[in-house]
């Protein structure tokens, strides 16, 4: 595979890793052991909210012709300063950014950014790009797999339960990563060469198999979403349930079909 190298919260991770990308290439002998090495893999690690910061330089990777593997670990927040909000920060999520408050109970008012369509849409000559989840090792293990044997920048997005961040249990972490996806709030796909699949419940959801659980299910076992209200939890619900009923792709395309141009004054 290569060798792993976990960029911190800066940008500076990401010219860490073309120069390690370089080194590999430039200490490999010449001839058939130089073209090998543009066989072996760099493997990059986003972390906390650092994707969020540095999306331009992940775009700037894809120019390059390295076999780079980009697994994005989503903890929905700047971790490494004390859970911060970030643009994977979800809507009206507790954090020291966006304390609720008596005049006004949810600060953050933005839905959580899709990475994941982002990079295979701005970037279509990726020939691989997935979500997943940890609770689910095995589809998480086989994506990892299917990645490293594309070729290329390759993108993994994988939701990270946080027991700091999100104020739980630890022992409770398997099980929120599950609800994540059976409440239809995660969904897992992979996109290869164009072509797009939903993997495990997501799957079965989408072809009427099982039923989306509730998605307060989800929330009410997280300290950072304590706040909520009734009417809060029903917004988050109209929310999951519009990606599922009515945007072309669930998940993933934030379009409904129009009726025809509107009339225009």
């Amino acid at each position: 595979m290569g060798s792993a190298v976990d960029a911190h919260s800066t940008r500076f991770g990401w010219f860490r890793c073309y120069r390690y990308c370089r080194w590999i290439i430039r200490h490999d002998a010449q001839g058939q052991d130089a073209a090998r090495a543009y066989k072996r893999y760099c493997l990059l690690w986003r972390r906390r909210g650092s994707r969020h910061g540095t999306l331009g330089d992940i775009c700037r990777v894809q120019h390059e012709e390295y076999n780079l593997l980009i697994i994005c670990y989503d903890n929905e927040s700047y971790a490494n300063t004390d859970i911060q909000a970030s643009g994977s920060t979800p809507w009206g999520a507790n954090t020291t950014f966006s304390p609720p408050g008596k005049v006004i109970r949810n600060m953050n008012t933005r839905w959580k950014k899709n990475m994941a369509p982002m990079m295979a849409v701005g970037h279509p000559d990726m020939k691989y790009v997935a979500t997943a989840c940890a609770s689910y090792g095995l589809d998480f293990n086989n994506k990892v797999r299917r990645a490293l044997t594309a070729g290329g920048p390759t993108f993994i997005h994988c939701i990270d339960p946080c027991p700091k961040g999100w104020d739980y249990d630890p022992k409770y972490s398997h099980e929120l990563g599950m609800l994540s996806i059976e409440t239809g709030l995660w969904i897992q796909y992979e996109i290869i060469e164009g072509e797009l699949m939903l993997n495990g419940p997501s799957r079965a959801i989408a072809k009427g198999i099982r039923k989306r659980k509730p998605v307060e299910e989800y929330l009410l076992r997280q300290g950072r979403f304590a706040h909520f209200a009734p009417e809060d939890i029903k917004f988050f619900q109209e929310k999951v349930d519009e990606q599922w009923e009515k945007w072309w792709i669930p998940g993933l395309v934030p379009i409904t079909p129009g009726q025809g141009r509107r009339n225009r004054v």
